[in-house]
């Protein structure tokens, strides 16, 4: 025999519905240097350069800060962000930019590493071999 809900059942049955879709709304909420950042993305892949540079340079000024106690981004993103700016002034023909950031990324690189931050050494890599690019 089927059990009917009683209005009780319902009401606790919905409550918890919409407690769950909050909370994995909130869950999936992107902080807004990775929003930037996509958005930078999106506008450089179409070439549009400047608009690319305007949302990486917003993105910057999350470096330090943090939501709820929590740093917004960690070093890798950080020197990410930096080889990405230095791509994005390379990709407009402005090379000397591009070099100024990129060794702007590998300071930052060696500022991690010597704070004992875990960063992906591929990364220093790739920052050098763009910023030696630039003098080919």
């Amino acid at each position: 025999m089927k059990r009917s809900l009683s209005d009780k059942d319902t009401y606790s049955f919905e409550l918890a519905k919409s407690l769950f879709i909050k909370s994995d709304e909130e869950s999936q909420s992107v902080n807004p240097f990775s929003e930037l950042i996509e958005q930078g993305k999106e506008y450089w892949e179409k070439g549009e350069y400047n608009l690319a540079l305007e949302c990486y340079i917003k993105a910057k000024n999350f470096i330090g800060k943090s939501i709820g106690g929590v740093n917004i981004i960690n070093s890798m993103d950080i020197v990410n962000l930096y080889n990405d700016i230095g791509m994005i002034y390379r990709d407009k023909g402005d090379y000397k930019t591009a070099i100024t950031v990129y060794t702007e990324g590998i300071d930052e690189f060696e500022k991690a590493r010597r704070n004992g931050d875990k960063i992906d050494r591929h990364l220093y890599v790739l920052l050098i071999n763009n910023r030696r690019a630039m003098f080919l």
